[in-house]
């Protein structure tokens, strides 16, 4: 669960509104606190994401090893 402190993160607004994650608000000590969660499309969104990364990681892993057998 994310916690928004204080300031207003345009990144969090966006993928609330593009269905990645969803909010509820709750007063505490007279003050509203907005809390954040994943939906499953954000779930999704989240996996689609590190599959991406762990594939780009495998790439830039390949070309650093040809780049350093180029020097040997």
């Amino acid at each position: 669960r994310l916690q928004r402190q204080g300031v207003d993160v345009p990144g969090l607004r966006r993928l609330e509104q593009g269905g990645a994650l969803s909010s509820y608000s709750v007063e505490h000590n007279g003050r509203l606190r907005k809390f954040y969660h994943l939906t499953p499309q954000g779930r999704r969104q989240l996996q689609d994401f590190s599959e991406s990364r762990e594939e780009l990681d495998r790439i830039f892993d390949f070309i650093q090893g040809s780049v350093a057998d180029d020097k040997a």
